[in-house]
């Protein structure tokens, strides 16, 4: 290839990406202003910000996460091994976009492996790991009061509001710490720093016994089914395909 042919085909290649933005942005208007669909409904942005978004997702994307059609063409993607490659497919990412779930994890997770594990496995704990990893030490190796249980203890979680102190590890006479009988839904209003929520005194607080905090949890978990039911007629009025709060039982598992 001479160098005028190379120039006038590397002027050509920036004019077809040129064009495929520009229609880019025709299409997501028409998007924005919900003919489409009306959950692709949005406040429209100007090209200029539309582009930036667009180069950066571009930066981001993983042929092997095999979004969109084509990706498991690439060469990053035939490279992986035949048991990753042959989970996720072209279709089944279409599928994924349309708003179902694909039936198999790219690491090989699938229903049947959920159920074999199920006595392993306690629900999605991201969260609870964050606020793990935001536990610090008191400086120098003060004590004040835990939040939870009423006594001494030397680590505050930075992630909750009031950074509040707790004891990171089961005290002596405790079977689990302290760290996550606060953040557990099902007994909040059972711990020190909850005595206004009963409406008692402080002084009169006591460390619940295992029948109260069972019958704590079924109290929480009735108040949640409550609430869903009265937030499922919303969340079918959204239409927000794969919305996992459309399921009463979205949120059994979480913390």
């Amino acid at each position: 290839m001479g160098y005028r042919t190379w120039k006038y085909w590397h002027a050509g290649m920036y004019h077809a990406k040129a064009m495929a933005v520009v229609i880019a942005f025709d299409i997501y208007k028409e998007c924005c202003t919900g003919s489409v669909s009306r959950d692709f409904e949005a406040t429209q942005v100007d090209f200029f910000t539309f582009r930036e978004k667009l180069s950066k997702q571009m930066l981001t994307c993983d042929p092997r996460e095999r979004k969109y059609y084509g990706d498991e063409k690439f060469r990053v993607s035939t490279q992986q091994p035949k048991k990753i490659r042959t989970t996720k497919t072209s279709g089944e990412a279409s599928s994924m976009s349309s708003g179902t779930v694909s039936s198999m994890t790219s690491t090989g997770v699938s229903k049947a492996t959920l159920q074999e594990e199920e006595g392993r496995i306690c629900g999605f704990l991201d969260e609870i790991l964050l606020h793990e990893s935001s536990m610090e030490p008191l400086l120098k190796k003060t004590h004040l009061m835990c939040q939870c249980c009423g006594k001494q203890a030397f680590h505050r979680c930075t992630r909750c509001p009031g950074k509040p102190v707790l004891h990171l590890h089961p005290p002596k006479d405790r079977k689990n710490s302290c760290f996550l009988h606060y953040h557990n839904t099902s007994s909040l209003g059972k711990w020190k720093c909850d005595w206004r929520m009963t409406g008692t005194k402080r002084k009169d607080w006591e460390y619940p016994n295992e029948g109260s905090l069972d019958m704590s949890r079924k109290e929480v978990r009735q108040l949640h089914e409550r609430l869903v039911g009265a937030t499922a007629s919303s969340a079918n009025r959204r239409q927000h395909n794969g919305d996992p709060r459309a399921d009463s039982t979205w949120n059994d598992q979480c913390l």
